[in-house]
């Protein structure tokens, strides 16, 4: 059975791969400083390219992977701070709510439209509160 990995797995993974290639190519060199026939020589290069290309992919994946982990911690971040702000926006506007409840209050009238009507039928239609 296969389990899930993380993306901390996979960067150490990664970085595993290139400690393994650098003592391959390490190994390759010291190799290739013995100055073999021409034929070794050549599959020896051929053998230090394809670790040379092994290493830059690898080190593409861990940047690529140090950036994506680095992304989600912002978004992470954002997220937060966002829920922060929606409950303070929320807050914010229950006071007003309620400030504007107690002016309305104070002043002892309801809307315009309710002292309109009261003029109109001479406080005979009051809005009982």
């Amino acid at each position: 059975m296969i389990e899930a990995t993380t993306l901390e797995d996979e960067l150490m993974l990664c970085r595993s791969r290139i400690h393994v290639v650098i003592k391959a190519i390490e190994s390759i060199q010291t190799e290739l400083n013995k100055q073999p026939s021409v034929e070794v020589a050549a599959s020896l290069y051929e053998s230090l390219f394809k670790a040379d290309k092994a290493l830059d992919a690898n080190i593409g994946r861990v940047e690529s992977i140090t950036k994506t982990l680095s992304s989600i911690q912002i978004d992470q971040v954002n997220y937060n701070k966002i829920l922060a702000d929606t409950d303070k926006s929320k807050e914010q506007a229950q006071l007003y709510n309620l400030k504007v409840a107690e002016i309305r209050q104070a002043q002892g009238s309801g809307s315009k439209l309710d002292s309109y009507i009261d003029e109109l039928t001479n406080n005979q239609d009051k809005v009982v509160k």
